[in-house]
């Protein structure tokens, strides 16, 4: 599940949010995270936005309980959809 606001003004801003990732096991994981966007119309009205920034583990549940790390992310949304790639270090 994830939170997210965004502010943009002439294509570019920030956002910020909450996400919660569920494990195989069922326990979960808590993660914040925030940092800037750029949108690009494209030819024919196509349009990308491009974002990045840092995130941080802030808890979870079971064995998660006392996740702690932090990170960097990058993605890319287009009217097609979402992805987005991270790197984090953690220990729990």
């Amino acid at each position: 599940m994830v939170y997210e606001q965004s502010d943009q003004v002439a294509g570019s801003g920030s956002h910020w949010g909450y996400l919660s990732i569920l494990h195989k096991n069922k326990d979960e994981s808590y993660v914040k995270f925030e940092g800037t966007n750029k949108m690009a119309v494209k030819e024919g009205g196509t349009w990308e936005v491009s974002s990045e920034g840092k995130l941080q583990f802030t808890g979870g549940t079971g064995k998660f309980k006392n996740i702690k790390g932090t990170g960097n992310y990058k993605g890319k949304t287009t009217e097609k959809g979402s992805i987005v790639s991270w790197e984090a270090t953690i220990e729990y």
